[in-house]
């Protein structure tokens, strides 16, 4: 996943586009403007954000649309490419959207990825120019190829702990596990 980010923030760069990762979220993000230091009318702060001030709040609880990165440090974050991996029966799929130039009204009918405290752009909203997938194309092809072909794939081991068996059948000791790779399980990941 980080490597398809790469490949993405590469291409919006060659497109005079600064776009980066945030925190505790995936795809490909440019973010908001910092928040003017504000003068607080008569000691009253008019930038409330529970976040910053409660002690109690826990933003595990608060779900995907709590930005770790942002908690009032700057305006809306614009999510510009959205990232998806599905793993099935062990086999891995990933896939990306890159928002070119969409019509991005579409996008006030909905919560995008579950996120409510974000926003969604495209390179053409951002460069204020039309831009079109042709252009983008060739640009995103090389930057998937140069990271990927580069790309140093290991297969990595998960350690396993044996699982415990209960019951009546279990009274005896459990079996000794065979061989040195016993309780390792060979994964090939991207990470």
């Amino acid at each position: 996943m980080r490597r398809l980010e790469e490949a993405l923030i590469r291409t919006c760069a060659e497109f005079g586009l600064v776009t980066t990762r945030v925190e505790g979220r995936s795809g490909v993000w440019v973010l908001g403007d910092p928040v003017e230091q504000r003068a607080a009318l008569g000691g009253l702060s008019l930038d409330f954000d529970p976040r910053l001030t409660d002690d109690e709040f826990d933003p595990r609880l608060n779900g995907p649309e709590y930005a770790p990165s942002n908690a009032g440090q700057r305006r809306e974050d614009r999510k510009i490419a959205a990232i998806g991996i599905r793993v099935a029966k062990g086999v891995t799929m990933h896939g990306f959207a890159l928002n070119v130039n969409p019509d991005n009204t579409w996008f006030d009918k909905i919560v995008p990825c579950g996120i409510r405290d974000a926003g969604v752009t495209s390179i053409a909203n951002e460069l204020g120019r039309d831009i079109t997938i042709a252009d983008v194309l060739p640009v995103v092809e090389k930057h998937l190829t140069d990271i990927l072909e580069n790309a140093d794939l290991k297969p990595r081991v998960i350690e396993q702990q044996p699982a415990e068996v209960a019951g009546p059948a279990a009274s005896g000791p459990a079996p000794a596990a065979a061989g040195p790779a016993a309780g390792r399980v060979p994964e090939t990941a991207l990470s």
